[in-house]
């Protein structure tokens, strides 16, 4: 099932957690934030990659929606 993903620029620190766990999905721009770069995300392995980034970002930033359980950090559940 394709997911949408999102990086809330309000929480985002740019710490690079989420470029380093997917450095194909996610990339730190030159002001600081994270951006994903494939928006809606399909394979069934990169979903899961990015649920778990989703999870690991210590601010909560990065949110995964179009799932049973969507995956936001905390701000999901």
């Amino acid at each position: 099932m394709p997911v949408e993903v999102r990086v809330d620029r309000g929480r985002c620190r740019g710490l690079g957690l989420c470029s380093g766990m997917a450095p194909e999905h996610f990339r730190v721009t030159s002001n600081g934030y994270s951006v994903p770069l494939v928006p809606v995300v399909r394979p069934p392995d990169d979903v899961a990659l990015v649920q778990d980034v989703a999870r690991c970002c210590p601010m909560e930033a990065v949110e995964v929606t179009g799932v049973e359980h969507p995956v936001a950090g905390e701000a999901g559940r």
